[in-house]
């Protein structure tokens, strides 16, 4: 492989190779410059070498793409494998053809003579140009090839054409085949395998059917309950299993080691409570979450090995955790005063928050604070808003079923089953009285 001065070096080796044209027609000049800047030079004898263009090689697009572990350290480098196309154009003092076509006679032959840029070459032109003097191009694995290439008539017009007010010149393309150039960035290079372990486990990852209770639906009872949660399916390994529960509102995940229940169609749970553990990380926030079955194989493969190796994974299941409003004594407020609301389980400052008192909603603005929070204090309105340039009508007053809304889940409606009552069926509690 190379670094980035390996496109130079092939120029430079080119014009170390075709000096020998000195042995065939003497006093003549290898440059490296655009033609028209060599046409409008000072006259001299001049063969040319001009990189027109650059192709990526087709070998070597899809055969070394970069690799990355599942951490996403680089393993294993990315490399760039280049063709060079190059156009060397004779010039004579005096625009005499005929030596013009001596020297690309010469050049042309000294080309075909030397079709491969050897090692030993490519060393010495480092060692005589002290820029290139880290140029590491002679030691890549595969060597460079001059190839001559034909051209149509229209192609080389088209190339002269891009020449501003220079006329055409006795030329000839070749190809150098293959500059490969290394990343820059250091990859991540593994101990080799001490000793090869090989284990044979049978493909069974768990299936979650279904979850209990059905709707799944999960309502803290108290702020110090620990609801739980059934998980029926197949496949549920008795060892090392964990369930994960994750948070579609900030991504984050909790790890459930400890299970109730266990057998191989059914995994009880008991949801974790931040009152109780006292640990932030294991806050059930209410809103959307799903759960999945882990199951790590460290003691299938090796019991003595502490490195616990990552094994299957079940499908994931929603379920929706719904806030509850702590209500220990009637509620009596005015419009227009403060209401203190306790409420469980805790919720993350950011998240969308907000009270309904019947059907008019009344949205919390988000806190800055970082600690889960189970109580929030707001106003009452007065008045409900409405279109600019009307007036806004009071907000409603009497007795108002209250409901609190985290992230699009409500909280749940007690209905009266009494039959005896005359609100039979309907919603009866919490109840907030507005005056």
């Amino acid at each position: 492989m190379s670094n980035y001065l390996a496109i130079a070096t092939v120029t430079a080796t080119l014009n170390q190779l075709l000096n020998g044209i000195e042995n065939d027609v003497v006093g003549v000049t290898i440059t490296n410059q655009p033609p028209d800047v060599v046409i409008t030079d000072t006259p001299r004898d001049i063969l040319n070498i001009f990189l027109y263009h650059i192709t990526q090689s087709t070998a070597y697009r899809n055969l070394d793409q970069p690799a990355r572990s599942s951490d996403g350290s680089l393993i294993k480098k990315p490399q760039l494998g280049l063709n060079l196309h190059y156009m060397i154009t004779a010039i004579a003092a005096g625009n005499d053809d005929l030596k013009a076509h001596q020297i690309l006679s010469s050049g042309m032959r000294i080309l075909h003579e030397n079709p491969v840029l050897t090692r030993d070459l490519i060393r010495q032109t480092i060692q005589n140009i002290p820029s290139l003097s880290t140029s590491d191009l002679a030691d890549q694995l595969e060597q460079i090839k001059i190839t001559p290439q034909s051209i149509s008539i229209e192609e080389i017009t088209k190339l002269w054409s891009s020449f501003f007010q220079t006329n055409y010149r006795i030329s000839a393309t070749y190809e150098a085949t293959i500059v490969i150039l290394d990343s820059i960035y250091n990859s991540i290079q593994r101990l080799p395998v001490f000793a090869p372990r090989i284990t044979n486990i049978v493909f069974r990852p768990p299936v979650i059917h279904k979850i209990v209770p059905q709707p799944p639906v999960i309502e803290y009872l108290s702020p110090t309950s620990t609801p739980s949660l059934s998980l029926i399916g197949q496949s549920f390994l008795t060892e090392n299993i964990k369930v994960q529960i994750d948070d579609n509102y900030d991504n984050s995940i909790i790890l459930i080691p400890l299970l109730s229940s266990i057998s191989e169609k059914k995994v009880d749970i008991i949801l974790p409570n931040a009152l109780i553990s006292g640990i932030s990380t294991d806050v059930i926030t209410p809103g959307i979450k799903t759960v999945r079955i882990v199951q790590d194989l460290n003691p299938i493969i090796n019991p003595k090995d502490p490195t616990m190796h990552k094994g299957f994974e079940s499908n994931i299941m929603p379920f929706i955790v719904v806030p509850k409003i702590d209500i220990q004594t009637p509620i009596h407020v005015a419009r227009g005063d403060k209401l203190t609301l306790n409420f469980y389980p805790s919720i993350l400052p950011k998240q969308k928050i907000s009270f309904l008192f019947n059907d008019y909603e009344i949205l919390i603005p988000q806190s800055d604070h970082q600690n889960p929070i189970n109580q929030i204090k707001f106003t009452v309105p007065t008045t409900i808003p409405t279109q600019p340039g009307k007036n806004p009508p009071p907000f409603p007053s009497g007795n108002l079923l209250l409901r609190m809304r985290v992230d699009g889940v409500d909280s749940l409606l007690q209905i009266d089953h009494d039959e005896n009552s005359s609100t039979y069926g309907q919603y009866i509690s919490p109840i907030v009285t507005v005056t």
